[in-house]
């Protein structure tokens, strides 16, 4: 057996190193999609205004244009 401790070649390298790119994208892509996911819970069940932090009722404050 023949081992070569240290010797990797830059296929090696650019191999782990497409790895760990591959492994950061999943992540940000994961978590995008944990907000847009919680977004649209939030509108589903009527919630997505107050956790906005936009106050409601503002339209009786606006001038009737009739």
């Amino acid at each position: 057996m023949n081992i070569n401790w240290g010797k990797r070649s830059l296929n090696d390298l650019l191999t782990v190193e497409q790895d760990v790119f591959q492994a950061q994208s999943a992540e940000i892509n994961a978590n995008y999609d944990g907000w847009v996911a919680a977004v649209n819970y939030a509108a589903a069940v009527n919630n997505l205004i107050p956790l906005a932090g936009i106050k409601q009722g503002l339209y009786n404050d606006l001038p009737d244009l009739k």
